[in-house]
């Protein structure tokens, strides 16, 4: 009994009936609160799923472990009498007599709360990249170690003519002019440096044949992966200055 009052994870257990029987500080914490006398099958003030549908105690995982011998291991956000929300995994267990009859349950809640915290900082500070990426008026686009496209902004859909969808169909090989695809491959896949720099020609999908200014970044993604990252600007008008 003391080990478990000292473990970290929240644990309680309920008998057949739904009654909490025993549970520790970690629990009681998590909670935010203590389960009164008449509360069944869990402690905590409310449950949801994480659509915010509330979950009433009869239908809580516990309550289904005890009642069905079903294990469902899910998260799920639970509330405090004051409000506040923590995100856990609850992963209750039936406890088993010797003839096989289901007596109760033990449940071992980890509360996961930094770690979606965390989750949804990154999510908010890449969306926050991606309406950046979108606003600027270079073209940006994102291809992999084979030249296929992985993302593109509105403005590189504009400088190419072709769309979102049509360019992750694609690879920059498809939209580069042949007589500039072997100086581009030479840059990408023999150039020592992380970033480089190189003037091309693209072929619109009109068929229009436009110069672009490509600066390029070769980027290690977390899956071990390589990615390119170019920041692209239409100087066909330059050029055709120069040329008169």
């Amino acid at each position: 009994h003391q080990l478990v009052q000292n473990l970290a994870a929240a644990i309680y257990t309920c008998d057949a009936q739904g009654n909490i029987q025993t549970y520790n500080e970690a629990a009681d914490k998590l909670w935010g609160r203590k389960p009164e006398s008449t509360d069944k099958w869990c402690g905590w003030w409310k449950l949801y799923y994480l659509a915010g549908n509330l979950i009433p105690p009869e239908k809580c995982p516990m309550a289904i472990a005890i009642k069905e011998g079903k294990v469902l291991s899910k998260e799920h956000v639970i509330e405090h009498p004051d409000g506040q929300r923590r995100n856990v995994i609850p992963n209750p267990q039936p406890i088993y007599d010797a003839a096989g009859n289901i007596t109760g349950g033990i449940n071992t809640i980890i509360d996961i709360t930094p770690q979606t915290e965390v989750k949804k900082q990154i999510e908010q500070h890449e969306q926050y990249l991606a309406n950046i990426i979108q606003q600027v008026n270079a073209g940006i686009s994102q291809t992999d170690k084979n030249g296929k496209f992985t993302e593109v902004n509105e403005r590189y859909c504009q400088i190419t003519g072709y769309t979102k969808d049509e360019l992750l169909k694609m690879s920059m090989q498809d939209i580069t002019h042949p007589d500039d695809l072997l100086k581009s491959e030479d840059v990408l896949f023999n150039a020592g440096s992380n970033k480089f720099f190189i003037e091309k020609r693209y072929i619109k999908k009109e068929g229009d044949i436009i110069w672009v200014s490509n600066n390029i970044s070769r980027l290690s993604e977390h899956n071990g992966n390589t990615a390119f990252v170019t920041v692209c600007i239409d100087i066909t008008a330059s050029k055709e200055q120069e040329e008169k």
